[in-house]
């Protein structure tokens, strides 16, 4: 998927959306659908308003070792917020854990990264 698209709307939306490109070492330990959207669309400060006046807020490269640190109770990689619940990558899908609760409860997203940013530019 090619994210130029993505970078567009998002600054659209708001001109204080900010990205960079980052180096393929600097991607490395992300998971591999993750790696592509962060060489070409790293998030340094992006925070997409959806229509029910909620958001989401992209969390950028140098953020993600600490907000995994954060998460480790949760089952998947973190990669963004949506008002302060955790976003993440797990088997491959894009899910949001339940906050705040004993129990971190799974609810899908999307069925992949991709069509989660294809949702995001749907919006």
């Amino acid at each position: 998927m090619d994210y130029t698209a993505f970078i567009e709307k998002a600054t659209l939306q708001d001109e204080r959306n900010c990205f960079s490109t980052v180096s393929e070492a600097d991607v490395q330990f992300l998971p591999d659908p993750l790696k592509k959207f962060y060489l070409e669309a790293n998030p340094v400060d992006v925070e997409i308003v959806l229509p029910n006046f909620t958001s989401i807020k992209l969390l950028p490269l140098h953020e993600l070792v600490e907000v995994q640190e954060e998460y480790q109770a949760i089952e998947g990689f973190v990669f963004a917020t949506l008002e302060g619940d955790p976003v993440l990558l797990k088997d491959q899908k894009v899910f949001i854990a339940a906050h705040g609760s004993d129990e971190w409860i799974y609810e899908p997203l999307a069925e992949s990264f991709d069509l989660y940013i294809e949702y995001m530019m749907s919006l």
